[in-house]
């Protein structure tokens, strides 16, 4: 609360890495099969975990909580619904469509109850 989501961010990384450096040393599985043979989106993983992180921290100074989870959870929808239409995999879009009117409808009404209290 009293950083900024970087600095936030830094640390939450720092003491992961080393955690799981220590984990991955003791158990001695720390580097399992052939890093350099795999394909490069495969290591894709770390620097969105980070940005995810760090827009997270920000998130949740400036829109609270709640509003962050709600927005997190509408980003997986569209981004799991983008996925389905790429790959020709419509599932069912009115439900995928109505979630994601939903949870914005409730964000925005969680918000003017919020405004109306102060």
């Amino acid at each position: 609360m009293y950083t900024s989501a970087l600095h936030s961010s830094f640390w939450n990384h720092i003491v992961g890495f080393v955690f799981l450096t220590i984990i991955g040393i003791v158990l001695r599985g720390l580097l399992s099969g052939n890093p350099w043979g795999e394909p490069w989106w495969a290591y894709l993983g770390g620097p969105i975990g980070c940005f995810f992180i760090a827009t997270s921290s920000w998130a949740i100074m400036k829109v609270g909580v709640d509003n962050t989870a709600m927005l997190i959870i509408v980003g997986q929808i569209v981004s799991s619904r983008t996925l389905d239409v790429v790959r020709g995999t419509l599932g069912n879009p009115t439900a995928q469509i109505a979630s994601i009117i939903l949870i914005l409808a409730g964000m925005l009404i969680a918000r003017s109850s919020a405004k109306l209290k102060t």
